[in-house]
């Protein structure tokens, strides 16, 4: 892995910058990140009503290595991070308290492994329950 871009550096945590959005783009693509005010506000809270949030960015990714490089680009430039699948929990888990980046994982939808023996279903983060459901069926042979 290279060493992340750190346009951030020296700068107070939680500051998001244009280098910093470019950098993200660069992982995943101009087209995966999110910075308008409007597209924004789904991100702000997830299923719980009481907690609400203010992302500076949304960025979807679709593999383990875009993950893994937008967090040491985020923790590079001091700024936080907040994990989200489909927003359905009803904890605030996703919700972004302190700002900074919301890390969407609905692109990544693969079923990785479905395991008779071991009765396990290895899926990446934004696979749908039912989906799973899905390929668990589809592995046994089922409609």
């Amino acid at each position: 892995m290279t060493t992340p871009n750190t346009p951030n550096a020296g700068a107070p945590a939680n500051v998001v910058s244009p280098m910093l959005v470019d950098a993200l783009r660069e992982i995943v693509g101009s087209e995966h990140v999110r910075t308008a005010p409007a597209d924004l506000i789904p991100y702000a809270r997830d299923a719980t009503p009481l907690f609400k949030g203010s992302p500076d960015i949304v960025v979807f990714t679709r593999t383990a290595e875009q993950v893994a490089r937008v967090l040491a680009t985020a923790t590079a430039n001091r700024v936080p991070v907040t994990p989200r699948g489909a927003g359905s929990n009803l904890c605030a888990g996703t919700v972004p308290l302190r700002g900074g980046i919301v890390l969407a994982l609905t692109r990544m939808t693969d079923i990785l492994e479905v395991s008779k023996a071991e009765l396990l279903a290895r899926v990446q983060p934004g696979v749908p329950t039912a989906n799973a459901r899905r390929g668990v069926r589809r592995s046994r042979g089922d409609p």
